[in-house]
């Protein structure tokens, strides 16, 4: 996606680049949004996560600290967000793992 407008990548791009078959992509998607779906809720999980390992907060520097870390490790997927429509990314609800 740093390349191609989203709505500008197929499928078939996507199994090739992944070197996967068609049949393992649908296996674990529907869609490419799918893929994005996914990628960010785990994205999210993982900042929610390093959050949560912080709480209750006694220390906020290294509270806010993980958060940018963990910003910052995700950043290549971030950047991307700008990009694409906020409808794409919450198509359906966004449910955080408990």
């Amino acid at each position: 996606m740093k390349d191609h407008a989203f709505e500008d990548i197929t499928i078939t791009a996507i199994v090739k680049r992944a070197e996967v078959s068609r049949t393992a992509y649908y296996r674990n998607y529907h869609s490419k949004e799918d893929i994005l779906q996914s990628t960010m809720k785990e994205i999210v999980d993982k900042i929610i996560a390093a959050m949560n390992f912080h709480l209750p907060i006694r220390n906020s520097y290294e509270y806010w600290l993980a958060l940018f870390q963990t910003l910052e490790q995700h950043m290549e997927y971030l950047q991307i967000i700008p990009k694409l429509t906020w409808q794409i990314l919450f198509s359906t609800n966004y449910k955080p793992h408990s």
